[in-house]
């Protein structure tokens, strides 16, 4: 059906409120207390019915809380304060009481600056390369039936003499019921990232899943980490985590 009325491009119009000419299409409809009247006036003579004058009927609330929250509740005193799923060292400003697995001469050092520790040996030809805490000096409290992953980000500086297997990637790990010395079975290897040559100078994230592993179980005091078996080498660690799954 036809519109029975005339678009009014042309035609003028007298507006209700001043009584001056305008053009018809010109003229808009007021709105007076949020109803619609029968007054069309010039856009002048417009009155906007704006919803800051209509007070009590609009909800002016702006909630802030949240319906049943979980907040941090940690003091930052324990370690497993520092992640709410994971209990990490990140090593800035501190080695967290980790120690070479090797001090015997030539002395190895494990120092941390502001964002990454650093590991340096002469020319030991010993397999343990790495760094560790141990029960008898420093013991840890990881839970293995929350902690089952553990994740590390490191890069490798420098290798010595060049050997067929420069790369290790094992985790040894001491229960509260074991004797205090890293054997196996408690080993979990990584193999060497399918990189080719080993990616020198460049940050590597390392994890291990001990979700089946079953020595990962009860409560672990000891723990060491080997990223290589490279006698004269030098290699950099930004954290080690033990994380929830």
């Amino acid at each position: 059906m036809s519109n029975p009325f005339a678009a009014g491009k042309k035609a003028l119009a007298i507006c209700d409120r001043c009584g001056l000419s305008y053009k018809f299409n010109d003229l808009r409809k007021e709105t007076v207390n949020r109803n619609l009247t029968n007054l069309k006036v010039c856009p002048e003579c417009l009155d906007i019915d704006h919803e800051q004058f209509q007070l009590g009927r609009l909800d002016p609330t702006d909630p802030i809380a949240l319906r049943e929250p979980r907040p941090d509740r940690s003091d930052g005193t324990s370690p497993n304060d520092r992640y709410l799923t994971s209990i990490s060292y990140d090593f800035n400003n501190s080695t967290d009481l980790w120690t070479p697995t090797t001090v015997t001469s030539p002395v190895s050092t494990f120092t941390a600056n502001n964002t990454y520790a650093t590991f340096e040996n002469g020319s030991l030809t010993s397999s343990s390369i790495g760094i560790r805490r141990q029960r008898s000096s420093s013991p840890l409290s990881i839970d293995t039936s929350v902690y089952k992953k553990v994740r590390s980000l490191v890069r490798i500086q420098t290798f010595g003499i060049a050997t067929s297997q420069p790369w290790r990637g094992d985790i040894a790990w001491i229960r509260t019921t074991d004797a205090d010395s890293f054997q196996p079975p408690s080993n979990s290897v990584i193999e060497q990232p399918d990189t080719g040559l080993y990616p020198i100078g460049r940050w590597m994230l390392l994890e291990w899943d001990l979700t089946g592993a079953s020595s990962w179980s009860g409560t672990v005091d000891g723990f060491r980490f080997t990223p290589t078996i490279q006698s004269a080498c030098k290699w950099d660690i930004e954290y080690l985590r033990f994380e929830s799954v």
